[in-house]
């Protein structure tokens, strides 16, 4: 990823969009998800489709999280384990949780 869509995923401030109820996301690549932890979308987000490596940090701020799909490392390129995965405790509302693998190279 360069600069300028570094510099276009900040400026979108997805923090402020407080009537952004969902949000799907696809990183390939250990550069993208540092770039994707700063991103923080609203705390009031209800649904949640992601795709990459692990789940960004963020995610355990989600309190109003309702539904999670993950689609992780598979089995064969990585030792795909529930350390990918936000303390659920952390995630009071969760009533949808889908966690698959995805044929993509990290």
């Amino acid at each position: 990823m360069g600069d300028t869509e570094e510099v276009e995923v900040k400026r979108a401030e997805l923090k402020n969009k407080i009537f952004l109820r969902a949000l799907k996301l696809e990183v390939e690549g250990d550069e993208l998800l540092e770039i994707i932890e700063d991103i923080h979308p609203p705390p009031n987000l209800e649904g949640l489709d992601f795709k990459g490596p692990r789940l960004p940090k963020w995610c355990t701020t989600l309190a109003q999280l309702r539904k999670l799909e993950f689609y992780g490392p598979s089995h064969r390129r990585c030792d795909f384990s529930c350390s990918c995965l936000p303390p659920l405790g952390k995630l009071p509302f969760l009533e949808e949780l889908e966690i698959r693998p995805h044929l993509f190279s990290f």
